[in-house]
């Protein structure tokens, strides 16, 4: 360290993310090198040093203790320039440089902030901290989402708020609050034999040392047991699958290739096989067509007809490539019909539609690898394309044709489609739209379709 005052600020940042150091891990070492930028009159030193610092693949700093000393020094060292920063000096920051660091910004720190902010300034600062959040392993982020719910609401005067990515609550599990009133002499401390896995809850295997035991086999069979209470919370599964982790792929596999068509799944298994395993897949992972459709379209796909609102909302934030969000929407569109209309809207309105209408993908409303208004339609919504109202579509895909994607539209898109586009003037057009709904159930797809058409204004003038 004696030589560091003869670093630049990139052989500083190279210094402390050398594995052979240990800088990273050590606060003292990190707040000198810090410091000794800080302290330069080249106020560009902070900016080059952070160019090479975020160039490693490092989704966040690990080591709490080093990510707040290194947050508080910079921002320290940002709050006197804030007032002067343009739109793309806090996109740079908060979307760019600080992303590592997030994890450790608290709402206290928003008192550096200006208040005056511009909207564009405003929306960049909170769209780096959703980002940031939305790929934090679960747990981690507590503190960032409670200073995104307080940015939130407190946006400048004139400004709105952009529409919020999905969040991801988090279940916390308390073992000794949540074990107080389970019985656990009746389970013993052996794994029960085969034809016993059932006498016993989930709740009981959570709060016991036998679940650390259980096999891959033991565990699917307690999926396919008949919970004698039925009201098995999600704090108790995730507890449970917490104990089981290390056969709990393995038996979701298992689980997912027996014959289930008979069964309903438990409401909370999948918010708890969430919290464990889908919120702490990787940035590569979620980007891998190969692994996503492993666990949806095969791991998970027996509870999927069950997914709740908070599992959706969190899935929407997922940093998913348009290819591995379409196999997503593929696992849920096959389960479809197992789904009630309301849980079938929630889909399209909690994943399905957050998703598409984020202003952060790559590729925004994954438009680019389709070939058609309809090939978009299908790829992107599936089953799930009915509960979108034509102005949806067309907002997200400004090129939307609706009458070459009339064979997907429902009833009720076909009125709103009628009453938009003149179709009432067009014999051609008219004759497709009942070409539509004769397709199926004739009489009820008319039925919809004139309720829709009726209940517009247009319809009247």
């Amino acid at each position: 360290m004696a030589a560091l005052e003869s670093l630049s600020p990139d052989q500083k940042a190279e210094l402390l993310l050398d594995p052979s150091t240990g800088a990273i891990e050590n606060v003292t070492v990190v707040k000198e090198v810090l410091s000794s930028i800080l302290k330069s009159r080249d106020e560009e030193q902070l900016e080059k040093f952070f160019e090479t610092f975020v160039e490693e693949n490092i989704t966040y700093i690990t080591n709490a203790g080093v990510r707040d000393a290194i947050l508080n020094l910079t921002l320290t060292a940002l709050a006197p320039k804030f007032p002067l920063f343009q739109t793309s000096d806090y996109e740079l920051w908060f979307q760019i440089n600080l992303v590592v660091l997030l994890a450790s910004f608290r709402p206290s720190v928003l008192v550096v902030i200006p208040a005056n902010l511009t909207c564009d300034s405003y929306d960049a600062v909170l769209k780096g901290l959703e980002n940031a959040l939305a790929v934090l392993p679960s747990g981690i982020g507590v503190e960032l989402k409670s200073s995104i719910g307080e940015l939130r609401q407190s946006a400048p005067e004139g400004c709105t708020p952009p529409r919020p990515v999905g969040v991801c609550e988090e279940t916390v599990v308390d073992e000794v609050r949540l074990c107080e009133s389970v019985n656990r002499d009746g389970l013993g401390s052996q794994v029960p034999s085969s034809d016993r896995l059932c006498d016993f809850g989930i709740s009981e295997y959570a709060c016991s040392s036998v679940a650390s035991s259980l096999s891959s086999g033991d565990l699917v069979t307690l999926l396919t047991c008949k919970q004698p209470n039925s009201t098995t919370g999600a704090e108790a599964w995730k507890l449970f699958f917490q104990k089981v982790a290390g056969v709990l792929e393995v038996a979701l596999s298992a689980y997912s290739s027996t014959n289930l068509s008979d069964r309903q799944p438990e409401p909370h298994v999948l918010d708890a096989i969430g919290e464990v395993k889908v919120n702490n897949f990787s940035a590569t992972q979620l980007t891998d067509v190969s692994f996503v459709a492993h666990w949806f379209q095969g791991r998970l796909r027996p509870f999927l007809p069950a997914a709740s609102k908070d599992f959706l909302s969190c899935l929407s934030s997922k940093n998913f490539s348009c290819d591995t969000y379409q196999v997503v929407v593929q696992a849920l569109s096959r389960q479809a019909s197992l789904m009630e209309v309301g849980q079938q809207r929630l889909v399209f309105a909690d994943f399905v539609l957050l998703f598409l209408s984020r202003d952060d993908l790559a590729d925004p409303a994954c438009l680019a690898k389709t070939t058609s208004s309809a090939d978009w339609l299908e790829k992107n919504f599936g089953n799930f394309s009915v509960y979108a109202t034509l102005e949806q579509l067309q907002t997200l895909n400004a090129n939307f044709s609706s009458f070459e994607s009339l064979t997907l539209l429902s009833p009720s898109q076909v009125a709103e489609l009628t009453l938009s586009s003149g179709a009432l003037n067009s014999t051609n057009q008219i004759d497709a739209v009942f070409d539509r709904l004769e397709d199926g159930d004739a009489f009820k797809n008319v039925e919809e379709f004139l309720t829709t058409l009726t209940a517009k204004p247009e319809a009247s003038q």
